[in-house]
């Protein structure tokens, strides 16, 4: 059974944002990424 979501904190957003192995993941595989607002706030900073 594939796998349709993930919940990620700041470091999976880190690692998508500098192109790493869950960037792959995200945009090859189609996985979509949950993360709260705090998460996306403090990898704004």
């Amino acid at each position: 059974m594939p796998i349709a979501a993930v919940v990620g904190d700041a470091n999976v957003l880190l690692s998508a944002v500098i192109g790493k192995a869950a960037l792959r993941v995200i945009t090859e595989y189609g996985v979509e990424a949950h993360v709260a607002r705090f998460n996306v706030d403090e990898v704004a900073e």
